[in-house]
């Protein structure tokens, strides 16, 4: 694990201590989000050109929990759950109609108007699709290299991380709470 190392902390940390508990943790949570937004910013760089989709999908989502705050780099929207496929790979693997999508199935008859019993080869032919074209019941896919976009972002942005969350502490501090934190710099120490 790297050591980040950031001047001013320890000085914001004595402003911090003199706020109630609640307002020092609504202060942190948007801490958190901000060093976490240049997390997702440069993850979404990494991955834009690989799947805009999936880039535009990036989250940034804080909660309280027992008195713990965290923030987390979440994967949404329509490519989402490919996140992990991208960041990780996969192996060469089959893939297959499941069981369940195997069951007779029924649809309406644009023709009748009607409810009308579609056969198992027309369901089989139906669920695997690529590219717009049928390609049958199963396939064999020869797998993906990984292409890491989230882990990466936090290990080169992990101090300017820290950075905006102490550089946001500072400006909450004096713009909402009027106390006065001039004379505290934020910055790396190499």
């Amino acid at each position: 694990m790297t050591e980040i190392y950031v001047k001013g902390l320890d000085e914001l940390q004595k402003f911090m201590d003199q706020l109630p508990a609640k307002m020092e943790a609504n202060i942190m949570r948007g801490a958190l989000r901000a060093g976490m937004s240049v997390v997702k910013d440069k993850a979404k760089m990494s991955i834009e050109n690989q799947s805009g989709e999936l880039a535009s999908g990036l989250r940034v989502y804080t909660r309280i929990r027992e008195g713990i705050i965290r923030a987390s780099l979440v994967t949404g929207g329509y490519h989402g759950y490919v996140a992990m496929w991208v960041e990780f790979g996969t192996r060469p693997h089959l893939i297959k109609v499941q069981e369940e999508e195997k069951k007779i199935n029924y649809r309406l008859s644009a023709k009748r108007g009607e409810l009308v019993r579609e056969s198992m080869t027309t369901v089989n032919r139906r669920v695997l699709m690529i590219g717009g074209n049928f390609v049958g019941p199963v396939i064999k896919h020869p797998g993906a290299k990984p292409k890491p976009f989230l882990r990466p972002a936090l290990d080169t942005e992990g101090t300017r991380a820290i950075v905006a969350a102490g550089n946001y502490i500072k400006m909450r501090l004096e713009k909402k709470h009027g106390l006065d934190t001039s004379g505290i710099v934020i910055e790396a120490e190499e």
